[in-house]
């Protein structure tokens, strides 16, 4: 996970928003100061599982499960699910976030674990507001506790949520720039010898080709004159001796015959 100190400043006040809502929500969860109920000089006050009574001093008992309705054990159910994702998360922000520094991606699960934790005990104090009768009675700091705690845990998520990203490295950035693979050679202009290319002028002598003139002699051809001999035709004349034929005189002498003397 990524460093606590390379983290912005938003995601840690999210952080420790978180911590702070969790400890209100747990001591209003625990407290038997939900409702409190004063009559006739005679204070009672209770809670999610104690009632108590002060008289002279103050005596406390469990409340129990068989008189209850099945709406307060929603109540419970719904606030001890909030207590087990609030624990989950802190325990996930301390062990992240302090206790582990090597780099790595992102995740969501801590805000996702307490923005659902605090949904959870919200409706838990709604559904307690809307079921208890409370006729002589008031509600106490601990539920107000637990209310706001809740509502706290849920903002505390979207401030993480919306800041959950890793604040630049300047120096890591240096280290990795310094220490990076050289990349692979490209046609740029710079201080490099140019690559050499058919259509592109160096310094290196062109291809042959006949329809370019160059310093390379023309390939021989009997239609184009050369300082090649031409090859031997009977059509013109040349330095070589005619072939001997009987219709042209020559210096050899003629055949012999009887019909001459």
């Amino acid at each position: 996970m990524i460093p606590f100190s390379s983290r912005t400043k938003g995601y840690k006040t999210g952080v420790f928003l978180l911590f702070f809502a969790a400890i209100l929500f747990v001591v209003g969860f625990g407290a038997p100061y939900w409702l409190t109920l004063d009559l006739f000089g005679v204070k009672t006050h209770e809670g999610l599982w104690q009632a108590c009574l002060d008289i002279t001093s103050t005596t406390c008992v469990t409340v129990g499960t068989k008189e209850l309705s099945g709406w307060f054990h929603a109540v419970r159910g719904f606030e001890v699910l909030c207590i087990i994702g609030l624990t989950s998360a802190c325990i996930y922000a301390l062990i992240t976030n302090f206790c582990l520094s090597f780099p790595g991606p992102r995740s969501r699960d801590l805000e996702i674990t307490a923005g659902v934790s605090g949904i959870l005990g919200f409706i838990g104090c709604m559904v307690f507001v809307g079921k208890y009768d409370t006729l002589n009675k008031d509600y106490d700091w601990a539920f107000y506790f637990a209310t706001v705690g809740s509502d706290l845990v849920v903002i505390a998520a979207i401030v993480i949520g919306v800041n959950n990203k890793p604040m630049p490295n300047r120096g890591l950035m240096v280290t990795t720039t310094a220490t990076a693979q050289p990349q692979p050679y490209t046609v740029q202009p710079g201080n490099y010898p140019p690559q050499s290319y058919v259509a592109q002028p160096g310094n290196y002598p062109p291809p042959r080709s006949v329809d370019q003139p160059g310093n390379y002699p023309p390939p021989h051809s009997v239609d184009q004159p050369g300082n090649y001999p031409p090859p031997h035709s009977v059509d013109q004349p040349g330095n070589y001796p005619p072939p001997h034929s009987v219709d042209q005189p020559s210096n050899y002498p003629p055949p012999h015959s009887v019909d001459q003397p």
